[in-house]
């Protein structure tokens, strides 16, 4: 019987398949908002910076391109008061709860 290393990726074509579905990731993210003075280009590029780094970390391992492109959103000069940078805190964890969940349909083979 085949031996099964306890390396062994769960989803062994998970970069490719993050990869694939980055753009409508993105467009996830662009329509969670339900706020009119969103900014859909600079919304396209933050959601695209945090699916960045997780796509590096599968291809590479570890997760500090996660962890260095989600801090870019926070304010870290004074660790007394760390804050998020974005006026509703609210809309973007949405935001980011909404790609979560697809990638998660995603990878569960739902559609």
């Amino acid at each position: 019987m085949p031996q099964v290393e306890s390396n062994a990726p769960t989803y062994p074509n998970a970069y490719e398949v993050l990869k694939a579905n980055r753009r409508y990731l993105q467009e996830v993210a662009v329509q969670s908002l339900d706020d009119p003075t969103n900014e859909k280009e600079k919304c396209r590029r933050d959601s695209g910076l945090v699916i960045d780094g997780l796509l590096h970390d599968l291809k590479y391992g570890g997760n500090a391109s996660t962890v260095y492109n989600t801090l870019r959103f926070f304010n870290t000069t004074d660790p007394t008061n760390i804050r998020l940078y974005v006026d509703n805190p609210d809309t973007e964890r949405a935001r980011y709860q909404a790609i979560k969940d697809n990638i998660t349909t995603i990878f569960s083979g739902g559609t």
